[in-house]
């Protein structure tokens, strides 16, 4: 039994790559997530340009595009 526990001497080797793992899928998470709240809010902005209404400004612009390439890739493809 404590040779199973032991792990045959790679004890060190696997708890740092299952730390290594464990940070990286976090990192995904956390990066997935943001990219959603990004592009989520986005999509509303432009929704809410289209129909008329101001869009509801929340005090923080988040990633800090503020009339630069984001204005303009709204409106890309979009026939007037």
């Amino acid at each position: 039994m404590n040779g199973i526990l032991a792990m045959d001497g790679y004890t060190g080797y696997l708890v740092v790559a299952y730390g290594v793992t464990t940070l990286v899928v976090i990192g995904n998470l956390v990066a997935a997530r943001r990219q959603f709240r990004r592009v989520h809010r986005r999509l509303r902005e432009q929704l809410e340009r289209r129909s008329g209404r101001r869009p509801a400004r929340t005090g923080s612009q988040g990633d800090g595009e503020v009339g630069g390439k984001a204005g303009n890739e709204a409106t890309v493809g979009r026939s007037s």
